[in-house]
């Protein structure tokens, strides 16, 4: 007489498998990442970093060219020139268009669900640019700590999430609680 069916150890082995698989998969396919938020992180930093280059090397009279980045409800990225008739080639109100072949190379982060950009005062800030020594402009206030307040030595600051990227008014990037 042979019986068909499975044993409890193997439904025990099942049962444990699939729980492992669920608790492992199962917070990749909720929310945003930690991956996410760090990956995000890493191009605000390349993205901070390449337009103050950029501003460093121009060699163009400063209203002829625009470097400045946009911080937008959802996104963030370098502000598109404004090419309208005498406009001197400031900065538009808007993002470099992506799908636009010419911009492939204009970083432009997009997805950000929970983001803040702060200007040393705390307020919030729309966009920032830099000057020909590297050092940062925001639209609003400034990136100066005037207080020199040693909790507080950051000048501009970004957050994401549990992120944050720190914008020093000497013009250095980095990393910050």
């Amino acid at each position: 007489m042979t019986s068909r069916g499975f044993t409890l150890i193997e439904l025990i082995l099942v049962i444990l498998l699939i729980s492992v698989l669920g608790i492992t998969v199962l917070p990749k396919l909720q929310g945003t990442s930690e991956y996410t938020i760090r990956s995000q992180a890493d191009q605000f930093v390349s993205l901070l970093r390449t337009v103050q280059m950029r501003a460093m090397q121009n060699t163009q009279p400063d209203s002829s060219t625009c470097h400045q980045i946009r911080f937008l409800a959802n996104s963030a990225g370098l502000s598109a020139q404004n090419t309208t008739a005498g406009s001197n080639g400031s900065c538009a109100s808007g993002l470099i268009d992506a799908s636009n072949a010419q911009s492939l190379d204009f970083l432009i982060i997009e997805d950000l669900t929970n983001y803040s950009a702060l200007n040393t005062q705390g307020n919030p800030i729309t966009s920032l640019s830099f000057d020909s020594w590297g050092k940062p402009t925001p639209n609003v206030g400034t990136c100066v700590n005037a207080n020199r307040n040693p909790n507080n030595h950051y000048g501009c600051k970004i957050t994401i999430e549990t992120v944050s990227i720190c914008i020093e008014e000497e013009g250095y990037i980095r990393a910050c609680l």
